[in-house]
């Protein structure tokens, strides 16, 4: 069983959501899915303001 780290296991995750296709998971207007920042594999950047307010 492949190890993978947690951002890779996200787009594993988002890739078989949405059929395997690498493409779709890119167009994918789903922004409630609290994964939908880490979609594409990398991890976002953070805005400062949204990180002060936490």
């Amino acid at each position: 069983m492949k190890v993978l780290m947690p951002v890779k296991a996200i787009e594993a995750y988002c890739n078989e959501c949405g059929g395997g296709m690498t493409k779709e998971v890119k167009l994918r207007p789903i922004e409630k899915c609290p994964l939908y920042p880490y979609r594409t594999g990398k991890r976002p950047k953070l805005d400062i303001n949204t990180v002060l307010t936490l």
